[in-house]
């Protein structure tokens, strides 16, 4: 039995004892509580492989934990006896693992192409392969895993919460690969929500010196999140130095996206050039297959135009962007909203950008500028007694989550700036400007 299949077999085992139910609404088993239960399904696993009936556990609580750390040589009627506690079955086929194996590749390696097609189709291939297996540990949970990773990859739609709590605790495995896909699955998500993704120690501990495209996109967002810029380039050299980057519009559009991402973080003219070779792709219609490019092209596209200050051009294409991509919601909003405050739009057409917003699958601290703004027009004026109602909500929902880039904390000095003339507190402004 490979290594990996052991580690993710006592994961999966320890995570279901951690989150098992009992009929009193309960949560967790602990090791000696599993390890004395003995069901009339525990008694017929033993019947069937031929061990006392009259055993009073399971087995030893340090062979639990054994196996939950995957350090047990996993006999397969003790591992059915566990999984058959939270209703699952066991089954070791080598056939069916390097199938596994190979689908979780295939996975990884369309992610270099991002073609809706190709996703489709894998999609479609594992739910044929793996349902008659999906009452089984292991094989039932990671056709729920890759399935979750290739609707998030096709539609952007993010996996239930419980699910991405599974995910997350099976890292790291020892497969390298769906270890890339396990973290990249962990940074997307944590993004969306508004909190930070993997960090450089994550990557490291899971990936180590693995150096495929999956894992420098990783590398490349944690770099950034640190202001590691330097770091961040040479990461994306790595990606431009990749065997398959001449043959692949997909890389060569992430490549020059996120490039375009640096320079805008240095408010250098150079991102100029790099949005450009970006719209050049999309035009070439090498990348029609692919998703989400678009909305990623108008993202940046608007950011650039918001960092020089064309508010217009911004809002434009910031709402381009959330048209072809509804899941960028999350880092565009605020910079919408502000962009039509500082067009002076009216009262009614700030209230219709609103819609935009997800209110109940968002999280973070951009959401709490979603709700900002959804309370400032709500009033259709506003006076001290509303404004200083709007500036706690920005002291105490915003301010403890800002990092230190520049254009977040920009749009809540600004917005405090705004209602400094009726809080009368342009001393507490001055206060949070020397910050």
């Amino acid at each position: 039995m490979e290594r990996a299949f052991q580690i993710i077999t006592g994961r999966l085992l320890r995570y279901y004892r951690e989150n098992y139910r009992h009929p009193n609404g309960k949560v967790g088993l602990s090791i000696r509580e599993l390890s004395r239960l003995n069901s009339a399904r525990i008694q017929e696993i033993r019947a069937e492989n031929g061990v006392r009936l009259n055993q009073k556990s399971i087995c030893s609580t340090s062979r639990i934990s054994d196996i939950e750390n995957g350090q047990d040589s996993m006999e397969d009627y003790v591992i059915e006896c566990l999984a058959s506690v939270y209703a699952r079955k066991y089954l070791y086929k080598e056939i069916y693992w390097l199938n596994l194996k190979k689908d979780i590749q295939a996975i990884v390696d369309e992610m270099t192409r991002m073609e809706k097609e190709g996703l489709a189709r894998l999609n479609r291939q594992l739910r044929s392969q793996y349902q008659k297996l999906s009452h089984y540990l292991v094989y039932g949970e990671m056709l729920e895993i890759l399935s979750a990773v290739l609707t998030y990859l096709n539609e952007r739609v993010l996996p239930k919460a419980e699910l991405q709590r599974k995910m997350e605790a099976l890292l790291p495995t020892g497969m390298l690969e769906l270890d890339s896909l396990l973290l990249y699955m962990k940074s997307e998500y944590h993004r969306k929500m508004g909190q930070p993704g993997v960090t450089l120690a994550e990557i490291e501990c899971a990936l180590g010196n693995q150096r495929d495209f999956l894992s420098l996109e990783l590398r490349f967002k944690a770099y950034m999140d640190h202001y590691q810029v330097d770091l961040a380039k040479k990461t994306l050299q790595m990606i431009r130095e990749l065997a398959t980057y001449a043959s692949s519009p997909y890389l060569q559009f992430i490549y020059h996206n996120h490039q375009a991402l640096i320079y805008e973080n240095s408010c250098s003219t150079q991102a100029v050039g790099e949005l450009q070779a970006c719209r050049k792709l999309l035009e070439s219609g090498r990348l029609n297959g692919c998703l989400h490019v678009q909305g990623r092209y108008y993202h940046n596209l608007g950011m650039h135009f918001y960092a020089h200050h064309q508010y217009a051009n911004a809002l434009s294409m910031l709402q381009k962007a959330l048209k072809w991509s509804p899941d960028l919601v999350l880092q565009a909003f605020p910079y919408v909203m502000d962009c039509a405050e500082r067009l002076e739009l009216p009262l009614a057409q700030c209230r219709q950008l609103l819609e935009w917003v997800d209110f109940v699958h968002m999280s973070g601290f951009k959401l709490e500028y979603a709700k900002y703004f959804r309370l400032k027009y709500s009033y259709d004026t506003i006076g001290r007694k509303e404004a200083l109602l709007l500036e706690k909500f920005l002291v105490e929902n915003i301010l403890p989550f800002l990092d230190s880039g520049l254009l977040t904390y920009a749009l809540f000095y600004r917005q405090l700036l705004i209602l400094s003339p009726l809080t009368r507190h342009m001393q507490y402004v001055l206060q949070f400007h020397e910050m």
